[in-house]
């Protein structure tokens, strides 16, 4: 991977009938495909160190706002009833953090938030109660967070010729 920055991809017009210019030869289209490989390659490991520094990042505002969150802590298990949901720690400090899909979902929401808040639901179901309880994301939700990785990438991609 050339940096993690952007994404710099080759053209490779011939890979594809549809945008070949003339009729490439047997080499020109494996190498064109090769390269069109590399360049795929290129993109899932742009987004896999996005989505490593976001695990790294995941819940920062717990650990830094820790006596908040223990102050929120301690009235949610004391008063079963209490719905720290609405408590100033998560409605003013953690909601800030892109995971938070239920409640706080981000303007330009995207497939890595998406992959963080399944993650982090999976994750603490079971490593808190043993299993899984089901939760659902809007297909709007989802059509929005798809479309803007599809931005997230073309906004992120050089092509080189």
């Amino acid at each position: 991977m050339r940096g993690y920055n952007s994404i710099k991809i080759k053209r490779s017009r011939s890979a594809d009938s549809r945008t070949a210019e003339y009729l490439p030869s047997l080499n020109e289209v494996i190498n064109a495909t090769i390269q069109h490989q590399n360049d795929v390659r290129e993109a899932l490991q742009w987004l896999q160190h996005k989505l490593y520094n976001i695990g790294l990042r995941h819940d920062y505002s717990k650990l830094y706002n820790m006596t908040e969150f223990y102050d929120s802590y301690v009235k949610s298990y004391e008063d079963k009833n209490y719905t720290f949901c609405k408590d100033k720690w998560y409605s003013e400090i953690h909601s800030k953090e892109r995971h938070n899909l239920q409640d706080y979902p981000p303007d330009d929401i995207n497939l890595l938030d998406v992959l963080e808040y399944i993650a982090d639901r999976v994750m603490g179901d079971l490593g808190r109660w043993g299993r899984y309880k089901e939760y659902k994301l809007s297909p709007e939700l989802l059509t929005k967070a798809y479309n803007n990785t599809i931005e997230l990438l073309k906004n992120n991609s050089e092509v080189e010729e």
